[in-house]
């Protein structure tokens, strides 16, 4: 995760943002924030992977979508007016 990251900020010259665009397995806080891998979103291949508990689980998903790490689309809302 850290080596990946980091190669995609080296690509950008630090001036990019950062996605995982596509993954299987949504990412955990605690692994992105000691990795420093500061994804700006990430998102799940689709409904088998994030529906499915072999890639996730619902105790998973909780954690992560109720960690202060994470922002949801509900607490980002009138970004584009800011």
């Amino acid at each position: 995760m850290s080596v990946q990251y980091n190669s995609l900020i080296d690509l950008g010259n630090d001036t990019k943002l950062i996605a995982a665009a596509e993954v299987g397995s949504v990412p955990l806080p605690e692994q992105l924030q000691a990795y420093e891998a500061d994804w700006v979103w990430f998102c799940t291949w689709g409904d088998t992977f994030i529906n499915n508990e072999e890639y996730n689980a619902i105790d998973v998903l909780t954690v992560v979508y109720n960690d202060d790490y994470v922002l949801t689309l509900d607490e980002i809302q009138g970004w584009r007016d800011a």
